[in-house]
């Protein structure tokens, strides 16, 4: 009986962390630009087709990531439902969203897709796979759109530190990806040059699970390729349709500068972004915009992006079941 109510306690401290960070981000981004939160209203007065195509989009990204979960249950061999890539995907930005490190994300999706089916091992599998492609291909993205000058409007130093970090992240999660491809070899390489370190320990693991998509072949890996960008095109196409609806001149900039944002809040140290996201607004879009209208946009991005989707899960989920084995930790430590 501890264990559950030990894991419950813990939680909820997570939860009141992260709404303190939040407000204390909200508040400093409000007080630095001269903005205020009825500001917030400016999404009642956009033209309807905006807020029509906002909302799309953010449905968009709930049947893009179903999607991306039947995508990698069928690499595997397994059969996933939509109903299993639906609780998964609520319950994974959910949990993501609301705990350090998104320590509780991947897991929640395993316990989910176990719930419908799925054995643990393939479950194991298809969240740690689907996390670890996911990051790296917005990374990558990241240091895409900064190494071609589409980034904040920062000055040169900050926009070097950004490049060049975005691109060693990106890296670093590519090389499981790619030993996959060749997993005797890069098990070799790790072993020599990690001599048994925690470090080497993890890249072995993430080799070593991401090789069982190999032979899922080109053209369903490829798909893989296609269902990640079709996912982030939607999250940063948010980005893009409030920073044009609030007077923002280019478009490509302003997917440049979402890009970069995403990626921020992907990496930041708290859940989510939580609280640095919404303080770093004028910095981020401040060179597309007036710093009010940068904040607003912020606000409003991470209300549809961020706020909307825990919401969702804190209807949903606890009528989707498995909130008890999720925060209680009960799921195995490796494949079964």
């Amino acid at each position: 009986m501890g264990r559950p109510r030990e894991g419950t306690a813990r939680f909820g401290l997570f939860l009141a962390v992260w709404l303190l960070l939040i407000a204390a981000g909200v508040i400093w981004a409000v007080r630095s630009s001269g903005s205020s939160l009825r500001d917030l209203g400016a999404l009642l007065g956009f033209p309807a087709p905006t807020v029509v195509l906002l909302l799309a989009l953010c449905l968009g990204l709930y049947l893009s990531d179903v999607e991306r979960y039947r995508l990698f249950g069928r690499a595997l061999g397994v059969v996933v439902t939509r109903r299993a890539g639906f609780d998964a995907a609520v319950a994974n930005v959910f949990f993501s969203w609301t705990t350090p490190g998104a320590a509780f994300g991947m897991p929640a999706a395993i316990v989910m897709l176990r719930r419908h089916g799925v054995p643990w091992d393939v479950a194991t599998l298809i969240s740690f796979g689907k996390s670890m492609t996911s990051a790296a291909f917005l990374l990558a993205a990241a240091f895409a759109v900064l190494a071609a000058g589409l980034g904040p409007g920062s000055s040169g130093e900050i926009r070097l530190v950004l490049t060049i970090g975005a691109g060693v992240v990106a890296a670093w999660l590519a090389i499981p990806l790619v030993g996959a491809l060749f997993p005797r070899r890069a098990l070799a390489l790790i072993d020599r040059l990690g001599r048994g370190g925690r470090l080497a320990a993890g890249l072995r693991d993430g080799v070593e699970r991401l090789a069982g998509l190999r032979a899922a072949g080109a053209p369903l890996l490829a798909g893989l390729a296609v269902a990640h960008a079709v996912y982030f095109v939607l999250l940063i196409g948010i980005g893009v349709v409030l920073a044009l609806a609030l007077g923002a001149e280019s478009w490509p900039r302003a997917a440049g500068v979402s890009t970069v944002f995403v990626a921020f809040s992907y990496v930041a140290p708290t859940p989510g972004g939580a609280g640095l996201s919404e303080a770093a607004a004028v910095p981020f879009y401040g060179a597309i915009l007036p710093p009010a209208e940068a904040v607003v946009l912020v606000l409003l991005y991470r209300a549809l992006t961020f706020y909307l989707q825990i919401a969702v899960g804190a209807l949903y989920l606890p009528f989707a079941g498995g909130i008890g084995e999720i925060v209680a930790r009960r799921w195995p430590k490796g494949p079964a």
